[in-house]
């Protein structure tokens, strides 16, 4: 389960110009692999950088904004180093 995925989702149908949700869990549960579209594993720089920067905003990192949800972990030992190692600071996210 994702916590207010659906929530998440109808924000990004609204306001999908600026705001881009990307899910990444542990594993997908009762789907096919190909039916999920989101990343599966751990947090890396490569999967910030790929999927969690808008290439056309002029200052990438300071047009975004990460919001993590997850085992403490996950957020001390992958999230937060992943977004330290692509440049981030800790003003960029928040966590829940």
């Amino acid at each position: 389960d994702i916590l207010v995925r659906e929530e998440l989702n109808a924000l990004e149908a609204k306001y999908g110009d600026r705001l881009e949700i990307w899910y990444t869990v542990d594993r997908v549960g009762d789907l096919a692999p190909s039916e999920w579209k989101y990343d599966v594993g751990f947090i890396s720089p490569e999967m910030v950088k790929k999927h969690l920067l808008f290439e056309d905003a002029p200052d990438n990192k300071a047009a975004t904004q990460f919001f993590m949800c997850g085992p403490p972990p996950m957020i001390k030992f992958a999230c937060i180093p992943a977004l330290k190692e692509s440049g981030f600071s800790e003003a960029s996210w928040s966590v829940f």
